[in-house]
């Protein structure tokens, strides 16, 4: 009985982790005081399976946090920022929530 729970409790985690993900990729490109943002998060349906949160911290003090209720299209979620003051040599770090399960982080540093 104890082998069959374990087996049940297995299979339904992993059930879970197959249809909800972290979101894959984050890509960052800046261009004076401008971040473009693409987060690659691919799901079957964007209206109930999306990036919940982006997040922007720089220098390690947050700045931005920005929540959505449905993912832009299947593939990923794009956000555009300007930062004001930015410049070379600064850190910009990126968190990406799924709004089923997991996240992920990315930090650049302006070159």
């Amino acid at each position: 009985m104890k082998v069959l729970i374990a087996a049940i409790f297995t299979v339904s985690l992993f059930s879970i982790r197959v249809i909800a993900h972290p979101p894959q990729n984050i890509d960052i490109k800046v261009s004076g005081e401008k971040i473009d943002v693409i987060v690659t998060h691919n799901v079957a349906n964007p209206s109930n399976h999306y990036i919940e949160q982006i997040k922007v911290s720089l220098n390690n003090k947050p700045i931005i946090k920005q929540s959505y209720n449905i993912q832009e299209n299947k593939v990923n979620q794009i956000a555009n920022y300007i930062i004001p003051g930015l410049k070379k040599g600064d850190k910009i770090a990126l968190g990406a929530d799924c709004s089923k399960f997991g996240k992920l982080d990315k930090t650049i540093t302006v070159e």
